[in-house]
């Protein structure tokens, strides 16, 4: 066997190594979403309350360390959860302000 040949069948097996690589990855990742989708409901039936609590911009503000102008800005640009208008004041779930605090957390520790 030629030391081409030798080089040839030593990359193909990496790349296929790589690929499996990918795959476990891939894997891992929808487990983890999958368990982080169950540890939500759970914690829904043990504390329904957040589930459905709505905050105003002040409450808001506090859990984000962050003004209305940089909340805003985020809304329009899709990355931080939209309010929802009751009565004309801007609402937020307290679940979706839990998550998103949660996933900027996560993102960060990468």
């Amino acid at each position: 066997m030629s030391r081409i040949s030798v080089m040839q069948e030593l990359l193909k097996a990496e790349q296929l190594k790589r690929e499996e690589d990918l795959l476990n990855t891939g894997n891992i990742v929808q487990l983890i979403k999958n368990l982080e989708l169950k540890l939500d409901q759970k914690f829904d039936e043990i504390n329904p309350k957040s589930q459905y609590r709505l905050l105003n911009i002040h409450d808001v503000m506090d859990l984000v360390d962050q003004g209305d102008k940089w909340i805003t800005e985020h809304i329009a640009a899709g990355t931080f959860p939209p309010a929802k208008v009751f009565g004309g004041k801007r609402k937020w779930y307290q679940k979706d302000i839990e998550r998103w605090i949660r996933d900027m957390m996560e993102s960060t520790e990468h």
